[in-house]
């Protein structure tokens, strides 16, 4: 099963069972600017989500074509046996690194002249995955960001079962690469400003990449920041998870989406959910 949000609209869904997403435009921006594309086969996953950078040109067609050349070269993951996508960890690597480069150049390909809107070459971030039982891999560039999620009841949430699982590309980060307290460094002027991006300026980009098992399973979130920017500790979305009792991955894709909305909804959001199984 596949879907692609090649051209959102102010509000989109999909369900896919154990991988769903959301996306909504917002209460502040004119056009939702995010985009996510899924595939599933079997208890295997492929998720993208990516958010256009809004000060680009044509920044919903960036995400748009970025997220769907991406999940087009994930697609052997999704075709292989089962015993063959146990491989070296390093070949979902190396697959979602190629599955980024291909995103890179598509989003090159957008048009760079849009009437009324920005100068800059269309540009856009990106988070992907590859998803089976007890493994998860995930690359990203930019400050769309992925979480793995433990639900747990909130006297437990200090557990530490939950984490962040990419770091941002942006200045906060940097500024706290330099020893800049959290808290500080995103209450810099500039903290969101990404320092790499797919698109023009930025061809060649390699991103980050992690590979994990998992023997308990779990739940993996992908999103923008149109979502942690409320949410940022991964204590607060598994708090708002569990108080969904259980729910469904689109339930819970929904549940965060409007949860963001309640809290400002100052920019586009999209939350993608997939139930990892144990190994």
């Amino acid at each position: 099963m596949t879907d692609l949000s090649d051209q959102p609209d102010d509000h989109a869904e999909t369900d896919l069972g154990i991988a769903a997403a959301v996306t909504d435009r917002g209460h502040r921006h004119r056009r939702n600017e995010d985009a996510y594309a899924i595939a599933v086969d079997g208890d295997r996953a492929a998720v993208v989500v990516c958010d256009g950078v809004s000060s680009s040109a044509n920044p919903d067609q960036a995400s748009a074509a970025a997220a769907e050349a991406a999940l087009d070269s994930l697609r052997p993951f999704l075709g292989e046996p089962a015993d063959a996508a146990k491989a070296d960890p390093g070949d979902l690597g190396d697959l979602l690194r190629s599955a980024v480069l291909a995103a890179g150049r598509a989003v090159v390909s957008v048009p760079g002249e849009e009437p009324g809107g920005h100068p800059a070459a269309p540009s856009t971030t990106i988070v992907a995955a590859l998803v089976e039982p007890g493994r998860v891999a995930v690359a990203s560039l930019g400050d769309s960001r992925a979480y793995w999620l433990t639900p747990l009841p909130a006297e437990e949430a200090r557990s530490g079962a939950s984490r962040r699982l990419t770091v941002d590309d942006s200045l906060a980060e940097m500024a706290i690469k330099q020893g800049v307290p959290p808290d500080a460094a995103y209450r810099l002027p500039q903290a969101h400003v990404i320092t790499r991006w797919l698109g023009a300026g930025a061809e060649g980009a390699r991103p980050e990449v992690d590979v994990f098992t998992t023997e308990q399973g779990g739940l993996l979130l992908l999103c923008t920041d149109g979502l942690w920017n409320y949410f940022e500790p991964p204590e607060r979305l598994a708090a708002l998870v569990a108080e969904g009792g259980g729910a469904t991955p689109v339930a819970i894709a929904r549940a965060l989406v409007d949860a963001a909305n309640d809290a400002g909804g100052e920019d586009n959001i999209t939350a993608a959910v997939t139930a990892v199984a144990p190994s």
